[in-house]
């Protein structure tokens, strides 16, 4: 099964906005960037995904993205999920691309060593990590 994970990402300078109050916006940016590195790291040692695919209004998590061998995608136009979402889909539709995942860049597993995506029934993938903590990511 050819399978991509999609991954939108806010503009590191605006994302953990909760976070305002204790950190400053260049520490924010920092936290994001290192979520987004950690994330793109920890999928590109899945041997379950074919591609990543990351949709972004921002360059540099653009930039940080290709750098990981991430396909992008420009978000253009006023800031929605749900149609960032869509373009990024109807590019890995384009590309053949039998499921996609859609994933947020702080994923709780630090590291790809014993994180394993596995099919459970017919729609679902679950992600376990070697404590065998389960995220479920797709249904």
């Amino acid at each position: 099964m050819s399978l991509w994970a999609i991954l939108p990402v806010k503009p590191l300078r605006r994302g953990k906005s909760r976070l305002a109050g204790a950190l400053t916006e260049d520490e924010r940016a920092a936290l994001n960037e290192e979520l987004l590195e950690r994330t793109l790291r920890t999928l590109s040692g899945l041997k379950e995904l074919e591609k990543i695919l990351v949709v972004s209004r921002d360059p540099h998590a653009l930039t940080i993205a290709r750098n990981h061998g991430a396909k992008t995608v420009q978000e253009d136009g006023q800031p929605h999920l749900n149609t960032a979402l869509t373009r990024a889909s109807v590019v890995a539709q384009v590309h053949a691309t039998q499921g996609v995942l859609v994933l947020p860049v702080d994923l709780p597993f630090p590291e790809a060593d014993g994180v394993e995506l596995r099919q459970v029934a017919h729609r679902a993938v679950v992600a376990t990590n070697a404590e065998e903590e389960a995220l479920l990511i797709h249904a």
